[in-house]
């Protein structure tokens, strides 16, 4: 019995059609577009930086463009934790970039490009940095790649609240639960209240001749274990299940999406590179704290009304504390919405939150397409979303928990700074806090305390 795709009873068999979802989604299209309802106070929010702005700890440089933002904006992956501090990646106007943190609204530079660590010289590039991840204590980390370090090395470094920024695994470090492997480099991780790290890595057991992709988790005590690694088995409908991540050269951590870290220690994530090709790659994984790697949603498996899943994307965060995870999910065939903004508790229901062409709260226009949403340990998600039918509403970023919908930023409220928003996005949520970036200049991260 598999899921949303889900489990086989509920898509994917033929108690499908008349399944917990179908009958969720087809009550879903028949509530009115508007229900009254007491009006709620609004989110507030506050900016964090902006282009234009000094950067704390950078010599007088200006967060803008420069050689330093590898092709990307001036501000990327904004985290918030529980608390309402946050972390992010900026680029300065002296070819630099770094990350910062928000910790009791006081913003603070954590680390440059090019500076010099105990494991070695940052990489000159933004786009070096994978991360950053921000727990409820204050405990920052993030992989580091292209260091120089004679030769080049890659780091996951952590900084805790009250202490010096530290390199807790280095390539050449084991790989636990492989064939006398060693890290390569390192891609996306997460961390949870416990200081707990999941992170995808690449390593090799033959120096260097083949490249493999794996996912670990680190205890905040230093202990690393594997969650899956090249040749494990992953529970498919049908197939091996072979997951098989390996290559001449270091490009195979693609194969792993995620990670996703709950504070009771699971972790999800999405894997590619299955049988070689198989059907079910892109489907949602989840390995509880206890127990063996279970399957949540199937790609490709059969959705509401005689409908097939043809993608699954999840947003940050991406796993709460009663292992429920957010989902967009699209659809082909059949009568059903082709695209849901959604959640699944492990062993539990699937639900639905908002679908295609349903009204956009605070505009006359409807949702044209989701981003990947992320879920808090209430259960609150948040997406972002275009709008169409609305001269004036273009774009918003909303949140939504049992059915309800609420608007955190349209491109038409006004700004704390100047001037009104413009392109939201890239938002995450923890607790009652939201960040995300407005990518129209003047670029800036803003976070929403919601009501």
């Amino acid at each position: 019995m598999r899921f949303f795709g889900f489990r086989r009873s509920f898509f994917g068999s033929a108690r499908w059609f008349g399944g917990v979802f179908g009958v969720a989604l087809a009550m879903f299209a028949m509530m009115p577009l508007h229900v009254a309802h007491a009006k709620p106070s609004k989110p507030v929010i506050t900016k964090i930086a902006a282009e234009g702005d000094v950067a704390p700890g950078s010599g007088g440089a200006l967060f803008g463009f420069g050689n330093g933002c590898g092709g990307a904006g001036v501000f990327d992956e904004p985290q918030v934790n529980e608390t309402g501090d946050g972390a992010f990646i900026g680029c300065l106007n002296n070819g630099k970039a770094g990350i910062f943190t928000s910790i009791g609204g006081v913003l603070a530079n954590v680390v440059h490009t090019d500076d010099s660590t105990a494991a070695g010289t940052l990489g000159d590039s933004g786009s070096d940095f994978d991360g950053p991840a921000f727990s409820t204590n204050g405990t920052l980390v993030f992989a580091a790649n292209q260091m120089d370090c004679n030769p080049q090395c890659s780091v996951i470094f952590e900084k805790k609240k009250s202490g010096s920024l530290a390199a807790i695994v280095k390539d050449g470090d084991p790989a636990p639960g492989t064939s006398g492997g060693v890290f390569v480099d390192f891609d996306d991780l997460s961390i949870n209240s416990s200081d707990e790290v999941a992170f995808i890595a690449e390593y090799t057991e033959n120096n260097f001749t083949t490249i493999k992709a794996g996912l670990f988790l680190r205890s905040d005590g230093g202990t690393i274990t594997k969650v899956l690694a090249n040749g494990d088995t992953l529970p498919v409908p049908s197939g091996a299940g072979l997951f098989l991540a390996f290559d001449s050269s270091p490009d195979v951590g693609g194969c792993i999406d995620g990670p996703w870290l709950s504070d009771n220690g699971s972790v999800s994530f999405e894997a590619d590179c299955i049988d070689s090709g198989s059907a079910f790659e892109g489907s949602l994984f989840i390995k509880p704290t206890s127990g063996p790697i279970s399957r949540l949603v199937t790609r490709t498996g059969g959705g509401p009304n005689n409908s097939t899943i043809t993608g699954i994307a999840v947003g940050n965060a991406g796993l709460n504390s009663s292992s429920t995870s957010p989902l967009k999910v699209e659809f082909t065939g059949g009568k059903a919405s082709n695209v849901v903004i959604g959640s699944l508790t492990f062993g539990g229901k699937p639900k639905i939150c908002a679908q295609m062409a349903s009204k956009a709260p605070r505009t006359v226009g409807v949702f044209s397409d989701f981003s990947q949403p992320g879920i808090s340990n209430d259960g609150t998600m948040v997406f972002h979303s275009d709008i169409i039918r609305d001269s004036s509403n273009t774009n918003g970023i909303f949140t939504c928990k049992n059915n309800k919908k609420t608007a955190v930023a349209l491109n038409t409220d006004a700004r704390p700074d100047v001037g009104n928003f413009g392109t939201v996005e890239e938002e995450s949520i923890r607790g009652k806090f939201v960040t995300f970036l407005d990518e129209s200049s003047p670029e800036g991260v803003f976070k929403a305390k919601l009501p």
